[in-house]
């Protein structure tokens, strides 16, 4: 039996203390100051940066803002990865889907085995897996971007389907834009994985809402610019040519805009005109003032009954001569005839000539003899004379809102009229004083007065319109963004009958 060895005491450690022994890589280490000889120092987990004396990290040098930064590089690159795996499903489930098609004609499912088919969706959806959140939106979004790609082409494509659809009527149009978006949105979700009939169902209930709004905007157009029913007599439509013809939001720009395109008109107009060897009679015009006349007759109403003639006296007498003017005129002579009664009776200053008998007699006849031009010079014509038509009181509606006064000063006007008006800023001036004292009451105050001015202005009101008129980048980010939802839901199917 082996006798133990005998440790000899070490001085400061009480008598059976067992002391291990310095491994040798602690031994090689230097010693640090402030410990004792010997002592080892634990890195934290994780950490490679330099210590302490205590064992403590030392702070890094790298600052808040350069943690931001690579934070936002590494959600840019997830974002690039995102829509670099849309793009590869859209690819991959074109490409076979496209391939099961061809497996219906002859022979071709010998060429093209379903086996390969299949293989290709699973790499498709091996590499268009996003990995984490980040990804997965940058996918969403070029999914659904995809879904705005069509809508480049909608105007060509439907003026292209309109011959077709002639029978139709004013139908035809909003059908054909119908069609497109069931088509299109079918297509591009079928390219994506998707169901090709949710995706044409989708698309034609988008296209109906579409078209619906597009019908309420020529409203709000004119009750922007405050066209009255008067105005859209004889078929024109000034909240269309509002739209279509131009651009702007502010009534100055909205003027502007009509006059150009009028001066364009015009020139166009005139040409056609002069070129034109036949005649247009004035009479069906002369007819319509004459029934005003007996009308007025009737009435003994003397005033009505000499403005009247004036406007008689316009179509039928030489104001140089005194010679009765010939009824049957070459297209020029009718034209300029037409812009004489407008320019004396219609755009007169005096509300008692254009608002009274006078303007509502030569508005008639001027009507009147529009219709003879467009018989007689035909479709091309009758479509510029129709635009001109229907800007001429675009223009004029626009160059009244021009002079009207600022939204600061409507504002101030119903600060100052005591009436009722004035509820709506004493209700928020008192919000705002309970939430932020007397500046917050003052904004308060500002604001209920600013503010239904602000929504009843011209500016705004127009937005709205041309929001509604063009409502195909909202209802194509809608669409796209509801069919990712169908998609999820149709792949698990999908795999079940290929199986």
């Amino acid at each position: 039996m082996s006798t133990p060895a005998v440790t000899p005491p070490i001085e400061g450690l009480p008598p059976g203390a067992i002391v291990r022994p310095i491994s040798p890589a602690a031994a090689a280490q230097p010693p640090i100051e402030g410990l004792p000889p010997g002592a080892i120092v634990k890195p934290i987990t994780g950490y490679q940066g330099p210590m302490t004396s205590t064992g403590i990290a030392a702070p890094q040098g790298t600052s808040t803002a350069g943690e931001a930064w690579n934070a936002l590089k590494d959600t840019v690159s997830d974002l690039g990865t995102g829509a670099a795996q849309g793009a590869a499903n859209t690819v991959g489930s074109s490409i076979a889907g496209t391939a099961r098609l061809l497996r219906h004609l002859p022979y071709m499912n010998r060429v093209i085995p379903e086996s390969g088919i299949q293989a290709l969706e699973a790499q498709t959806a091996e590499r268009s897996s996003p990995e984490n959140t980040t990804q997965a939106i940058g996918k969403g979004a070029e999914q659904v971007g995809e879904f705005m790609l069509p809508g480049a082409g909608e105007e060509e494509a439907t003026a292209r389907a309109l011959p077709y659809l002639s029978r139709l009527g004013p139908l035809a149009k909003p059908l054909a834009r119908i069609g497109y978006q069931a088509a299109t949105t079918g297509a591009v979700n079928a390219a994506q994985g998707g169901s090709p009939t949710a995706g044409a169902v989708t698309g034609a209930i988008g296209g109906g809402i579409g078209e619906g709004l597009r019908a309420a905007a020529p409203a709000v157009a004119e009750s922007a610019l405050g066209i009255t029913k008067r105005m859209r007599g004889y078929g024109k439509t000034p909240g269309v040519a509002a739209l279509e013809e131009t651009s702007g939001l502010l009534p100055g720009t909205i003027e502007k805009q009509a006059n150009a395109v009028n001066t364009g008109l015009t020139s166009k107009i005139q040409n056609m005109a002069a070129a034109h060897q036949g005649s247009v009679s004035l009479q069906p015009a002369i007819d319509v003032i004459d029934n005003e006349i007996s009308k007025a007759t009737a009435q003994n109403n003397a005033q009505a009954v000499q403005q009247l003639n004036n406007v008689r006296d316009a179509l039928t007498k030489n104001i140089t001569t005194g010679q009765p003017i010939p009824v049957d005129q070459t297209a020029t002579g009718a034209l300029d005839l037409k812009r004489g009664l407008r320019n004396q009776f219609i755009k007169n200053w005096n509300p008692e000539i254009s608002k009274g008998p006078a303007g509502f007699a030569a508005q008639r006849g001027s009507g009147a003899i529009d219709q003879g031009l467009d018989t007689a010079l035909g479709p091309d014509f009758q479509s510029a004379n129709q635009r001109v038509s229907s800007l001429i009181p675009v223009a004029e509606r626009s160059e009244s809102l021009e002079r009207d006064p600022s939204l600061a000063q409507k504002a101030a006007q119903r600060m100052a009229a005591h009436t009722g008006a004035l509820i709506g800023s004493a209700a928020l001036g008192t919000a705002g004083y309970q939430k932020a004292g007397i500046p917050g009451a003052v904004g308060g105050v500002i604001s209920g007065a600013a503010l239904p001015e602000l929504l009843a202005s011209p500016e705004i009101q127009m937005f709205a319109a041309r929001a509604l008129h063009n409502p195909s980048l909202l209802l194509n980010l809608l669409r796209g963004s509801g069919l990712q939802l169908d998609r999820s839901n149709q792949q698990p199917e999908q795999q079940t009958a290929q199986q």
